[in-house]
């Protein structure tokens, strides 16, 4: 994957982290004191983009982190333990034997960060949503209650849409990842099996 679509990747999560930091903020001190002319500013572009960008390395993290135990289940369910233990030394194989099958993969693997950090944003989403509007949208009662509500299903409705699309496209990725594999030589495997021989006759 180049340069240039890894920051892409991380800046659209960051994009979407800073969407919701920015509703909790004026949720709490309001929003009479920003003065909205400056976003007219070319310049304002560069300190946004790269507060983006590194709100996008922490939320790709912090997304990984949380549905590892999700993301360990499908790939064990779809390569089988020994292969899903050994997933990290598959990817390298790959990459070593075929970069053109190794990008294909790696464009999945940046649809699902994606995905993966977007269950995350879109929930926040929701409640900051909900939140801003039952704190400074001027509604009577009732309407307030409504327009939060829908505020919220809305998007706990894109976070629940992100999830299924990310199990699905780890099931495509890891589907993948598997053909891959067995198109290529297979020194890795035999290596493997040898080692496992080996093994056994010592014991």
């Amino acid at each position: 994957m180049t340069t240039t679509n890894v920051f892409a990747e991380l800046l659209i999560i960051g994009i979407e982290t800073l969407a919701w930091i920015a509703l909790l903020i004026c949720s709490l001190f309001g929003y009479a004191w920003i003065d909205f002319s400056i976003f007219n500013n070319l310049a304002i572009a560069i300190p946004l983009a790269a507060a983006a960008y590194v709100l996008g390395i922490m939320m790709d993290r912090i997304s990984d982190t949380l549905l590892a135990g999700a993301d360990h289940a499908i790939r064990r369910s779809v390569l089988g333990e020994r292969a899903a233990e050994s997933f990290a030394q598959l990817r390298i194989y790959i990459l070593a034997k075929s970069p053109f099958l190794s990008n294909d993969l790696d464009y999945l693997r940046s649809r699902l960060r994606i995905m993966r950090s977007s269950i995350i944003n879109f929930g926040f989403l929701a409640i900051t949503g909900a939140t801003f509007i039952i704190s400074r949208v001027v509604l009577n009662l009732q309407d307030k209650f409504w327009a939060a509500a829908v505020a919220f299903l809305f998007g706990m409705f894109l976070a629940s849409l992100s999830y299924y699309a990310w199990r699905a496209s780890s099931t495509t990725y890891y589907l993948r990842l598997q053909t891959a594999f067995a198109l290529l030589p297979d020194e890795w495997r035999s290596n493997k099996e040898g080692v496992s021989e080996n093994t056994s006759n010592k014991e």
